[in-house]
């Protein structure tokens, strides 16, 4: 499997595993008031950062072929070229990204 075959969306997927991300969540909590209706009496909104997920990346290369996996082999030379092309993988995909929310605006 190549980073460039996956669709759109396990495309984002992968790229916010990677990247990281940040959860919100909101507890509510409810009272019964007089009339015996139900009230938000507190809300608590706390936000999680989700770290970065390179065991992801290692997988995508063991899944693809097991020479590209084994880094301990590649040169620094080889290794700067890998990364210059994923990032240019994931700026493609982030381009995409923004096109598809312009339009939705």
């Amino acid at each position: 499997m190549n980073l460039d075959e996956l669709d759109e969306e396990t495309f984002k997927a992968i790229k916010k595993l990677v990247k990281g991300f940040c959860l919100k969540e909101v507890v509510n909590e409810y009272v019964l008031d007089s009339k015996g209706k139900m009230q938000l009496s507190k809300q608590k909104v706390s936000k999680k950062l989700v770290p970065p997920n390179t065991d992801i990346v290692k997988m995508l290369y063991n899944k693809t072929d097991n020479d590209v996996a084994d880094f301990a082999k590649w040169s620094d030379a080889d290794l700067e070229k890998e990364k210059q092309r994923l990032l240019k993988i994931l700026k493609k995909g982030e381009n995409n990204e923004y096109r598809a929310n312009e339009s939705k605006n």
